[in-house]
């Protein structure tokens, strides 16, 4: 019995991650479509004010998105608010400590503010989690690379 319960609750796991994958963002959970798809083009767009502003409203409405967290991380880093975006990263870990994207995006903004122990802390961390094969880790090793060369 206790197998089957096992085997269910890791069924609908999977169910609810191949949803949020389907829908193109991975946690965008109680959010709706249209307004994820407005957030990302404005940062498409580079129009991270505006995106902030919207990220900010959806956040209000969702505090436990670590999406949310990372994609305002991404808006305020790529607005040379390092500060803010590190809180958002964080916030994001909080709430999900195994989000690539977050892991990937603080260890480059660590490495944007000069602080490459803690790049390279969220580097293992990100091989620890997918054996150094998924995107991020790739993203981020080949930014620490690019700045240990530039350094140089």
């Amino acid at each position: 019995m206790f197998r089957k319960i096992i085997k269910l609750l890791i069924f609908l796991t999977f169910i609810n991650y191949a949803y949020a994958a389907k829908e193109g963002t991975g946690y965008n959970r109680g959010l709706k479509k249209d307004n994820i798809l407005e957030i990302t083009k404005l940062l498409d767009s580079k129009k991270y004010k505006k995106a902030i502003f919207l990220l900010k409203k959806e956040i209000d409405k969702n505090e436990l998105n670590a999406e949310l967290y990372n994609l305002l991380g991404y808006a305020y880093r790529n607005s040379s608010n390092f500060d803010l975006s590190i809180e958002s990263y964080k916030k994001a870990l909080a709430i999900n400590p195994n989000h690539l994207g977050a892991h990937n995006y603080i260890g480059i903004t660590y490495l944007k503010i000069g602080n490459v122990d803690k790049s390279v802390g969220h580097l293992q961390k990100l091989k620890d989690l997918c054996k150094g094969k998924c995107k991020e880790y790739k993203s981020l090793k080949k930014e620490l690379n690019n700045f240990i060369k530039d350094e140089n």
